[in-house]
């Protein structure tokens, strides 16, 4: 599969260039370097006008993401289904409300879903504008909240507070810096996050577990026919499904955000649903946000 055979290949080449090639923190030193037109069509030609970007040149590009690094993306539209777990309108020492709720994935397996932890800001008209991410370590992670649910799905040892894979009470708030809630509530919009575990745990094992094999029949989609970033991607679809019926969210105005991989995520599934107002990726790397013909960078 070119999925698996071109991460494989990536891996090989970063670790060779990482062990052979020094990195350049010195812009003097940047090379000339040249980027491709993104107007360019395939055959020389240059897109004049919207209908030529969205019915060719989009198209074109988007099929080579495909073809070369997350593989396909779900086309079939399941129906989904959620429930409110915990409501506290009075989180955040009262500046919040906090609200917790599962979206099955699976039209008849209850087994198969996602958590999605909301904060909306208080003494706010509703509906809202919503920050929407995924998260590394489960949801308790993003406050030092009890309230939050904690994850009863695999979690990284690497994870602040995990003990066998497991997250703890100790879990809580350990990537809260890197979620800045209380800022973003304070401007009128509300923040919202899923485990990326709850879709597919991050391990090399991982789909075996996970939505690729489990909803293999219902998107008519084969596991190595698409990657952990294809599957993290999808699921924020789904969690912009739930937005849609959510009277507290206003799904026209969505921003979706990411770091790392779960920044390429964000950027894919922006890609993929175009009903994402906004695309926030923050340090995606190469194959995406990165210019990776610019020599720059450790």
């Amino acid at each position: 599969m070119k999925v698996s055979f071109f991460i494989i290949f990536c891996f090989i080449t970063a670790t060779l260039f990482a062990q052979t090639y020094p990195s350049n923190i010195d812009e003097s030193k940047v090379p000339p370097y040249t980027l491709p037109d993104v107007l360019k069509m395939k055959n020389g030609k240059d897109v004049k006008n919207k209908e030529e970007w969205i019915n060719i040149q989009r198209p074109y590009i988007y099929h080579l993401y495909e073809e070369i690094q997350f593989g396909k993306y779900p086309q079939n539209i399941i129906p989904i289904k959620y429930r409110l777990l915990e409501k506290d309108e009075n989180a955040l020492d009262g500046t919040a409300t906090r609200k917790q709720v599962r979206v099955y994935l699976h039209p008849t397996d209850s087994t198969i879903h996602v958590d999605v932890l909301m904060y909306l800001p208080n003494n706010i008209k509703k509906p809202v504008p919503v920050f929407v991410g995924l998260n590394f370590s489960g949801n308790n992670q993003i406050q030092n909240d009890p309230g939050i649910l904690l994850t009863k799905n695999w979690v990284s040892t690497k994870s602040k507070g995990a003990v066998n894979n497991k997250a703890t009470d100790s879990s809580r708030g350990g990537e809260a810096s890197q979620w800045q809630v209380k800022e973003i509530l304070s401007h009128g919009y509300a923040v919202a996050t899923i485990y990326d575990g709850d879709l597919e745990p991050d391990n090399p094992e991982g789909f075996k577990t996970g939505i690729r094999s489990s909803l293999k029949d219902i998107l008519k989609i084969q596991p190595e026919e698409w990657g952990a970033m294809g599957a993290w991607a999808y699921g924020l679809s789904r969690v912009m499904d739930y937005f849609e019926k959510d009277k507290d969210i206003n799904a026209k105005k969505v921003a979706v955000i990411g770091h790392s991989r779960l920044g390429k995520a964000a950027l894919w599934v922006a890609a993929s649903d175009k009903r994402f107002s906004l695309i926030i990726s923050n340090e995606s790397g190469e194959g995406d946000a990165t210019l990776s013909k610019r020599w720059y960078g450790a």
